[in-house]
């Protein structure tokens, strides 16, 4: 589902690198070919406290349309001071936001009614259900509104797990009726409009697809490399290509060159609390917001993570612009305000109620920390202890494997990703010739036994 829920009523005018070629030739699972610095590159820049005087910020003048889910209410703000101008109530919620050239169009949380606003007016100017769909996702083109759908009722497949189908459903913006269907076989989950091109991820029983379409012809592509991806997958788009963010990487950001057809990338997201939760392009800078509320500044350039803000505390909605980066938090009941140039938070104004916070009690089980045994031949010297931290390597291009007990024969559990950062729990154990440490992955949070590395390199990397 759509993410977006800050909106600014300016019109902007992308064209995508001219030579972007399509073949339509189905990809398989691809590695980088280049290996990201591993350097530390993030400096944190700390929140001040906004004073009560706002002063008009740097953007262009026009609103900002958000919404505060605890209250069920779509608030309308002035884009330079952050003023409130209105306030429309909604029954059931909003499940998905966005702005085009001839108006704001929203979704109901129950993905059943969609919405023309009038942003002059301040009110729901229109509202229809599209027979025989569920609206998951929303975005805005010059040939009308491209709605991410799954069927309404879901088929009764005969195939256990088998997808209901699902595609991309073109809408009038004025009538909201619907225009043209386009069907990709599974629910589409994620929808980008850019440099005349409408860029779509569809999503079923753990897989996700990437497809380029025609907005004219209708015609299906698929890009040369990255179309299929194990896990949530959500996309940017800007000149440099598709930016993914997918849910069995959740601490690497990775790069597709569609235009040029140079290979596939990952940056690592070094420093970030939590998982990668959304992306957006913005002119020559990519965002990413993770789930524990923090947005992170990367230079598409150089390729790596510039600033970190940590903002929020939990899951948020971002809204990228070259002007502004707009983040609300639905647990703080706040929106903030992010200068991309002066990598700061200018101000931050209350939405309305907050989120309740759930009272939890941890319970904390300390690691006891094992002696290493005396017939290790490992034929390598440990570099980690018990309470730091490590980095999975980028080589080989392959995960590590986590399992319940030290050894090869210990059942596995799951995986930790390249890039991905773990905490030391306990160990070292000497088993099968391999140094073994119980970790906790701090994207996953998947906790098990995996191996340092082997005779020939590490697979896991100090970080200080």
């Amino acid at each position: 589902m759509k993410r977006t829920w800050c909106l600014i009523t300016v019109c902007l005018l992308l064209v995508l690198t001219p030579g972007c070629s399509l073949t339509g030739q189905p990809a398989s699972e691809t590695v980088p070919s280049t290996e990201p610095s591993l350097q530390p590159s993030v400096s944190p820049t700390p929140i001040g406290t906004p004073t009560p005087t706002i002063e008009p910020l740097p953007v262009a003048p026009g609103e900002i349309w958000l919404v505060n889910e605890t209250d069920h209410a779509l608030l309308c703000f002035d884009a330079q001071t952050l003023a409130q101008k209105a306030v429309i109530d909604l029954e059931d919620g909003l499940s998905a936001l966005i702005q085009g050239k001839h108006g704001i169009w929203a979704v109901d949380g129950s993905g059943k009614q969609l919405m023309k606003i009038d942003p002059q007016q301040h009110k729901v100017a229109s509202q229809v259900s599209p027979a025989g769909y569920t609206l998951l996702a929303l975005a805005a083109g010059d040939e009308g509104l491209w709605a991410g759908v799954q069927p309404d009722p879901l088929p009764a497949g005969e195939v256990p797990g088998a997808s209901p189908g699902g595609g991309l459903l073109l809408i009038d913006q004025n009538s909201l009726g619907p225009v043209t269907f386009i069907s990709l076989g599974a629910p589409v989950s994620d929808v980008e409009v850019y440099g005349g091109w409408v860029w779509v991820v569809t999503s079923w029983n753990g897989l996700s697809s990437i497809y380029i379409i025609d907005p004219v012809s209708f015609a299906v592509y698929q890009p040369d490399q990255g179309s299929l991806w194990y896990g949530a997958t959500r996309i940017a788009v800007s000149d440099a290509g598709m930016w993914v963010i997918n849910a069995m990487s959740p601490a690497a950001l990775a790069l597709l060159p569609v235009p040029s057809g140079a290979n596939q990338v990952l940056i690592p997201l070094e420093g970030m609390r939590g998982n990668a939760y959304d992306v957006q392009a913005a002119g020559s800078i990519v965002w990413v917001l993770s789930d524990r509320g923090e947005v992170l500044k990367i230079d598409p350039l150089e390729r790596k993570v510039k600033a970190i803000f940590p903002v929020s505390r939990s899951e948020a909605s971002l809204t990228a612009t070259e002007e502004m980066v707009w983040l609300v938090s639905q647990w703080d009941g706040m929106i903030y305000a992010i200068s991309p140039d002066e990598e700061r938070v200018m101000v931050m104004v209350t939405t309305g109620n907050r989120k309740p916070t759930p009272t939890l009690t941890p319970t904390i089980t300390p690691y006891p920390t094992e002696a290493q045994l005396p017939d290790c031949q490992a034929g390598y010297a440990t570099r980690l202890k018990v309470g730091s931290r490590a980095i999975v390597e980028s080589e080989p291009a392959l995960p590590n494997r986590i399992r319940e007990e030290a050894g090869l024969e210990g059942k596995m559990l799951g995986f930790i990703q390249q890039y991905e950062t773990v905490t030391i729990l306990a160990g070292p154990v000497c088993r099968d010739n391999w140094v073994w440490w119980k970790v906790r992955s701090e994207q996953s949070y998947i906790v098990g036994w995996t191996a340092e590395g082997d005779e020939e390199t590490y697979w896991l990397k100090p970080l200080e």
